[in-house]
């Protein structure tokens, strides 16, 4: 995996997890972890713009998820949260979705590095493993 093709995955990653919380956010009626949630859609924004800066510097064009392609996780969330919208089953959906991520882009940054990477692009791919992983210890009070 070369550097553009990373930040075009990060990028419609990034915008898939932002609008997966935007979903979830209006079931939630805790305060504190709407709060959590809403720190979380925040770093989901981060690295969506930062990404996107990234290909428009390089002259590619940033592209969304298509809405087609959203709707098995849409319709995932809905069934999901129809019968229990606790803030332990938000939680651990939370940390599901956070989980899955963290692996998928731990195998992103392997192939970075594979294929020699720039030392820049494997960075900011730690810095989202981060990220994911602190959400994870976020929403662990939750359960």
């Amino acid at each position: 995996m070369n550097e553009l093709e990373f930040y075009k995955m990060l990028y419609k990653k990034a915008d898939s997890g932002y609008g997966a919380v935007t979903d979830l956010l209006p079931k939630v009626q805790d305060e504190k972890l709407r709060h959590d949630m809403a720190l979380h859609m925040e770093g989901y924004r981060h690295f969506s713009h930062m990404a996107k800066e990234q290909l428009t510097a390089a002259n590619q064009k940033a592209e969304k998820k298509s809405p087609i392609g959203a709707i098995p996780t849409r319709l995932g969330m809905m069934v999901n949260t129809m019968f229990n919208t606790s803030r332990e089953h938000i939680a651990e959906l939370m940390i599901h979705a956070s989980n899955a991520s963290i692996m998928e882009l731990q195998r992103t940054m392997n192939r970075l590095e594979e294929h020699k990477g720039t030392e820049e692009a494997v960075t900011v791919c730690q810095r989202v493993i981060d990220f994911e992983q602190d959400n994870v210890k976020r929403m662990q009070k939750y359960i």
